[in-house]
């Protein structure tokens, strides 16, 4: 289970994770339809948000010859695609 080698189905099990994380068991058995928890949604935005933010910060120093337009252009396509995910 730690190494993602097995799959687990025991309702003990589960129900302990599930109590443990402050999610419903549906949500980590996968099953479709299972609502997403609020704070899950929350934290995958910022970690989009932090990778969307690395990715101008490199284009910024990468592309340092790149007219400010451009990299406004750049840094917009990265907002808006990450605003669609």
């Amino acid at each position: 289970m730690v190494n993602g080698h097995r799959y687990v189905r025991d309702p003990v099990i589960v129900d302990g994770l599930a109590a443990y994380f402050d999610v419903d068991a549906p949500f980590l058995l996968g099953e479709e339809g299972a609502p997403t928890p609020e704070k899950v949604n929350a934290q995958i935005d910022l970690i989009r948000a932090m990778r969307a933010a690395r990715v101008k910060s490199y284009a910024a120093r990468t592309l340092g010859d790149v007219s400010p337009k451009a990299l406004q252009a750049i840094s917009k396509f990265l907002d808006e695609e990450m605003t669609q995910t």
